[in-house]
């Protein structure tokens, strides 16, 4: 727990702890456990390849009462780079 003596020193507009000063001695905040680096996790790739989207369609198609739909939705996000609250705002118009 910080001091009383402890002021944050935020960056920019975020709020967020950043670094704190004790006794005039500036101290990183350290890295948030448990979150390890794609790098140390051994993952080399961050995406998607075709194949495993075509297995996430086949299985979205055969699975519930909407399945045509979730289908579609797995693929526009996919090929058109959509994020989740991208997709769910679309419309028809």
């Amino acid at each position: 727990m910080i001091g009383r003596n402890a002021e944050a020193v935020t960056t920019g507009t975020s709020s967020f702890l950043r670094t704190v000063t004790i006794a005039g001695n500036r101290v990183s905040s350290p890295k948030p456990p448990g979150r390890k680096s794609n790098a140390e996790i051994g993952r080399d790739r961050t995406y998607l390849t075709p194949a495993e989207v075509d297995k996430l369609v086949a299985t979205a198609k055969k699975r519930g009462r909407y399945g045509q739909r979730d289908a579609l939705a797995i693929l526009m996000a996919y090929r058109h780079g959509l994020r989740v609250s991208e997709l769910v705002a679309l419309r028809w118009s």
